[in-house]
């Protein structure tokens, strides 16, 4: 699939920002990075060190194996070695440390053997009840998956707390947010002014007077709220709320947007993706997938050397997809950042009458497309309210992830992705085709109807999950589907006459078998390798 570094830095009424974060290669360092540090007093640069990493060692070693070891004492041994530097912070498990120097400082990390690359800690805005019948989703809640058991981390503005739609939902919550004399000047907006906070309330979406605030609020309500005139596509999700954002008051900074306004600084989000990780790694929750409705630049193809890569393939490992907006510039062959990571989930945004969406970001690399114009969902404060833009499109798939691990948890994210790629309706536009996504196959089996070779008392045709259909003889079947395996129950006197049933798989790539136990006929389905696989077949039943 995907990406390398288009042109600078992009605006948009959706999608904002300031640069774009991308390496050239080792020991070098973003261009403009010198001529910024030397107009500004202070920059906030990421340093990636010369440590070993691999995200798949994560998971064979643990949170306290030999490469998270190895990685600590580097960024001891880089810290100790500066010279009048202030190190912001070193991020756990990750080759990445955050400081903040002038020029001259900035000359000092050159020719530093410790140092692989050094890029700018840059900004990104948000990218900004109808549509989870669109996508099916309301199918695959009939069939009992509605995301329960799974948790949707929301990395954005922060959730209302006290909004219905999030009652009983929230089980995490966390702050990143940075208080800096760079790009004008910036606020945290964690408790206390704390640059970092898990404490109660740290979740919280920030106050509506702040331009941008409120947007996280939408987005939750969207992936996997219920209450308050609100559904959304995995309704009986929890959540982890992240803040990432930080409050700017320089009218040039927030620029098109009205100050004050949030911005969110790269360094925020791969904390908050790390915490993600740590809660994967250290406590009973299930994460299904990461949202980040959020983003700027133009990439036409993959950025990834930009930061935030290693901890994203970290959670991909972990099975969890990061879910990220592909931006609302309407670029033709090209996304914002961090979408342009090829290991992310990059979701673009279509209209609820399938048609690709005019603010839209279109390329190759995109993944998946679900509906984000006029999308109503939970309001900040309370009730609801409409928005558009490929943020609103972002938890339609985050959810969708979420509603799928319902039924299989185990399933790891190309695993989740291709199924929702192959089972999507394609929608093209700007001369791409991608699939929307469509999630009736986790609501919708085909029965055909057959004629028995012996005195027929049952067959018929079992279209919907759960639906009742009409029976020959005197009872009735219901049938109830879990993707791959299925339940009929007959009623009526006669419903042991279902231990002497047959199935009939008529594909040369399917084959079912069969049991009865008190009157239910079981059919478990396999594909030709014997994996479990969905079929469509039909079933008689005889009198012996």
């Amino acid at each position: 699939m995907r990406r390398l570094l288009s042109t600078g830095a992009v605006l948009s009424a959706f999608v904002l920002s300031l640069s774009v974060p991308h390496v050239l290669s080792a020991q070098e360092f973003s261009p403009g990075l010198f001529e910024k540090a030397e107009s500004e007093d202070t920059v906030r640069v990421i340093v990636r060190l010369a440590a070993e990493f691999d995200p798949e060692a994560l998971v064979l070693e643990g949170t306290d194996g030999p490469q998270t070891s190895a990685i600590a004492q580097a960024q001891e041994s880089f810290a100790a070695g500066l010279d009048e530097i202030t190190v912001v912070d070193a991020i756990e498990g990750l080759p990445l440390t955050i400081l903040e120097v002038n020029a001259d400082q900035l000359q000092q990390l050159r020719g530093n053997d410790a140092v692989v690359s050094v890029v700018e800690d840059t900004l990104a805005a948000p990218t900004m009840a109808q549509t989870v019948p669109l996508i099916e989703a309301d199918k695959a809640h009939n069939a009992g998956y509605r995301g329960q058991g799974q948790v949707v981390a929301i990395l954005d503005t922060g959730v209302d707390l006290t909004h219905p739609a999030f009652a009983g939902k929230i089980v995490s919550q966390a702050c990143y947010s940075t208080t800096s004399s760079a790009n004008g000047g910036s606020q945290s907006l964690c408790p206390g002014g704390a640059s970092s906070s898990t404490s109660s309330g740290s979740g919280d979406d920030c106050s509506s007077s702040i331009s941008g605030c409120g947007h996280g609020t939408h987005v939750a309500g969207t992936a996997a709220g219920n209450g308050g005139g609100v559904v959304g596509v995995a309704k009986d999700a929890k959540i982890a709320a992240i803040q990432v954002f930080s409050r700017f008051n320089s009218a040039s900074t927030c620029a098109p947007r009205s100050a004050p306004c949030v911005l969110a600084y790269t360094s925020d989000q791969i904390k908050a993706l790390n915490q993600v990780r740590q809660l994967a790694q250290t406590t009973s929750l299930k994460i299904a997938s990461a949202n980040m409705s959020l983003g700027g630049g133009q990439f036409t193809s993959a950025c990834d050397s930009d930061s935030r890569k290693a901890v994203i393939d970290q959670l991909r490992a972990l099975k969890i997809a990061t879910v990220i907006a592909s931006g609302n510039s309407g670029f033709t062959g090209a996304v914002g950042a961090p979408g342009c990571i090829s290991s992310a989930i990059t979701v673009g945004s279509t209209t609820k009458a399938d048609v690709l969406s005019s603010f839209s970001n279109s390329a190759s690399m995109v993944d998946l497309l679900a509906p984000g114009s006029s999308i109503t969902s939970a309001r900040n404060g309370g009730g609801t309210v409409t928005f558009n833009g490929t943020s609103m499109a972002t938890p339609h798939v985050a959810g969708a992830w979420a509603v799928h691990k319902s039924r299989f948890p185990n399933d790891s994210v190309t695993t989740v992705e291709n199924k929702l790629e192959s089972e999507g309706k394609g929608i093209t536009g700007k001369g791409i085709t991608k699939p929307r996504i469509d999630m009736g196959y986790l609501g919708a089996i085909t029965l055909i109807p057959v004629t028995p070779a012996k005195g027929p008392l049952a067959f018929g045709t079992v279209w919907m999950n759960g639906a009742k259909q009409k029976g020959y003889g005197n009872w009735t079947s219901t049938f109830n589907a879990t993707y791959t395996r299925y339940e009929i129950t007959i009623s009526g006197q006669n419903y042991y006459y279902l231990n002497y049933a047959t199935v009939i798989t008529p594909m040369d790539t399917r084959f079912c078998k069969s049991s009865s136990v008190s009157g239910k006929l079981l059919v478990q389905c396999y594909d030709k390798d014997g994996n479990p696989a969905t079929s469509r077949f039909g079933f008689v039943t005889y009198k012996p």
